[in-house]
C-alpha cells in the first residue's frame, strides 16, 4: 500500500496534479505542434489562393472577353469553304460539300474534280 502512495494515490492526503509539483515543465506536446503548424500552412494557402484570385480578376479587368454581340471576321482562305457550324444557306450560296472524313466544308469542284473522282474509284475498288 506504501507503494501506491508514493506514486501519487488519489485516495491519499494529496490532490491530483500534487504529485507534478517540483518538475521541470513538460514539452509542448506533438499534436499541439501538429496542429499549429497545420494552421500555419492553412493561412499560407488561404493566402496563395487569395492571390491567385486577385490576379484573376486583375488580369479580367485588363483583358476583358469580347462581347457577344461582336463577332470576329471568319477566315475562308484555303481549301476551307465555310466555317464548322455554319448555316445551311451560307454553304449553299457557296456551293460548299460537307466532308465526313475531315468534318470540314469544302468546294464542291473539289469533290467534282474527275481526277479526284477516279482517285475515289480506285479506292473504292481496293478498299475491303
Amino acid at each position: 500500500m506504501a507503494a501506491l502512495n508514493n506514486f501519487g494515490d488519489v485516495d491519499g492526503d494529496a490532490e491530483v496534479g500534487q504529485e507534478l509539483c517540483g518538475l521541470e515543465p513538460l514539452q509542448r506536446s506533438s499534436w499541439r505542434q501538429r496542429i499549429e503548424s497545420v494552421n500555419k500552412w492553412k493561412l499560407i494557402l488561404l493566402a496563395l489562393f487569395v492571390l491567385l484570385l486577385g490576379r484573376v480578376a486583375f488580369d479580367e479587368f485588363l483583358h476583358p472577353r469580347c462581347p457577344v454581340d461582336v463577332q470576329r471576321p471568319t477566315d475562308f482562305s484555303g481549301w476551307i469553304c465555310a466555317p464548322n457550324g455554319a448555316i445551311p444557306e451560307v454553304t449553299r450560296e457557296r456551293w460548299c460539300s460537307f466532308d465526313g472524313l475531315s468534318f470540314h466544308w469544302f468546294p464542291k469542284e473539289r469533290l467534282e474534280d474527275e481526277e479526284n473522282r477516279a482517285l475515289l474509284r480506285e479506292f473504292e475498288n481496293d478498299g475491303p
